[in-house]
This record gives C-alpha cells, sequence and structure tokens, in this order.
C-alpha cells in the first residue's frame, strides 16, 4: 500500500525533481545492471576458457599412439626436449597468447530537491584497459620408439 505522505510528496514534485528521481533510480539500476553484465562476462568467458580447454585436451589425447612428427607438424618444434629416464623423451610445447580487454567509462546522474531547489550530481568511473597473458604447456611423453605415449595440459 502507498503511503500518503508518498502520494503528497510526488504531487508536490516539480518537473525537475522528478526528472532527478528518475535519473537517481534508473542510475542505481543501471550500475547494478552493469555489475550483473560483468558477472555474466565473466561466467561465460570461464566456460568458455574450460571448454576450449577440454577441446584441447581431446585434441592432445588423439595423438596418443601416434608418431611424434604428427605433434610438430601440428604445433611446430618443441619448447623443451626432457628425457623420461625410460630411453623416451618428453616434449613440451609453450603456447602463450596475450589478450587485451578495451577500457570503458560509465558514468551516473542523481539528485533531489524540494521547491524548485536542488542538487545534481554526476558520477563518472573509468576502467582501464586490461592485459591477459595467457599461457599453456602442452607436454607430451614419447617412448623410445617414437610413439606419444601420454599427454598432459598445464597452465603457466
Amino acid at each position: 500500500m502507498i503511503n500518503r505522505r508518498f502520494i503528497d510528496l510526488v504531487v508536490e514534485l516539480t518537473p525537475l525533481q522528478i526528472l532527478f528521481t528518475i535519473l537517481l533510480i534508473t542510475g542505481c539500476s543501471s550500475h547494478s545492471q552493469t555489475l550483473q553484465a560483468e558477472q555474466a562476462k565473466l561466467e561465460s568467458t570461464t566456460k568458455i576458457r574450460n571448454e576450449t580447454y577440454d577441446q584441447l585436451r581431446i585434441m592432445m589425447r588423439s595423438y596418443e599412439g601416434k608418431h611424434y612428427n604428427g605433434l610438430v607438424g601440428w604445433l611446430g618444434p618443441p619448447s623443451q626436449i626432457l628425457d623420461d629416464n625410460k630411453g623416451g623423451k618428453i616434449l613440451v610445447f609453450t603456447k602463450k597468447e596475450t589478450l587485451v580487454r578495451p577500457g570503458h567509462s560509465t558514468a551516473y546522474a542523481s539528485g533531489y530537491g524540494h521547491g524548485g531547489v536542488g542538487t545534481a550530481f554526476y558520477t563518472s568511473r573509468n576502467y582501464p584497459a586490461t592485459t591477459h597473458t595467457i599461457g599453456l604447456h602442452l607436454i607430451f611423453w614419447i617412448n623410445p620408439q617414437g610413439y606419444v605415449y601420454k599427454s598432459e595440459l598445464k597452465e603457466l
């Protein structure tokens, strides 16, 4: 139920005061929506990353039982070649990717007043560009005959 005092207050407001009130309400709503959108983007990015890693692991496992020459054709020369202490080798392919997320700004307007006199507030927030480096080690164990017998994906 709406309070009678609230109705009297709304009737007394000037159009400018009503506009400031609307801006205040929608500004808060916009801020909340911005936060929700950022959270949704983060969840989406995490889901995509996990799905991508799963697909990469499937591709890596598809080389198990095959000669390592196919790996070099797919990934280029290994970053490291280590001894596996069983007569075989461990090939490590290190891949790095740098992603830049552009910056953005948000602005909010709000205000209050009564009797034609009021105060307006304007706030803005800048979100600088961010740089993320994603690094992966694609590791393959090769037996003495040159065939892949194990693979593993690790983040740097």
